[in-house]
C-alpha cells in the first residue's frame, strides 16, 4: 500500500536515509522483510511521514514548547490590571488549525520573530515592552 499510494516520497527517503534506490534494491540482495522495516522505521519528519500524517509536524517537542509558550504569555497577564480583574486572559494558539484554515504539509502557518516579539509584548531584541 505505501508503495503504490507514497512511491515518490518512500524512494527519496530510500536515497535519503539509506542511499537505496527502489529500482535497485532488488539486486542488494536485502530480504523484503528488512525493507519492509526500513521503511516502517523512517524518521518523524521524512518524505512518508509528511506523506502520510497530516500533522506530522505536531511533536512531544512542538506540544512542550506549545504549552511553554502559552504559560509564558499567561505570566505576563498576570502581572498586568487585566489578571486583577479576572479579564482578557490569553488562549492558547490553535496550532491544529480549526479545518477552516488551509493547511500547508509544512504544518501551521509560520510566525515571524518579530510577531512572536509582538504577541509576548517584548521588543524584537527580547526587553520587554
Amino acid at each position: 500500500m505505501l508503495l503504490g499510494k507514497h512511491r515518490g516520497p518512500l524512494a527519496s527517503d530510500f536515497r535519503r536515509y539509506y542511499s537505496l534506490s527502489l529500482a535497485g534494491i532488488r539486486a542488494t540482495g536485502i530480504p523484503l522483510h528488512e525493507v519492509a522495516d526500513l521503511a516502517a522505521n523512517l524518521p518523524p519528519g521524512s518524505a512518508v511521514a509528511r506523506a502520510t500524517n497530516p500533522e506530522w509536524w505536531y511533536t512531544p517537542e512542538v506540544s512542550l514548547l506549545h504549552s511553554i509558550e502559552y504559560h509564558l504569555r499567561v505570566g505576563l497577564w498576570r502581572q498586568t490590571p487585566d489578571a486583577e480583574r479576572g479579564i482578557n486572559q490569553p488562549e492558547p494558539i490553535d496550532l491544529k488549525g480549526d479545518g477552516e484554515q488551509d493547511k500547508s504539509e509544512n504544518g501551521p502557518d509560520v510566525m515571524t520573530t518579530d510577531d512572536m516579539a509582538a504577541l509576548l509584548g517584548w521588543s524584537p531584541t527580547g526587553e520587554r515592552l
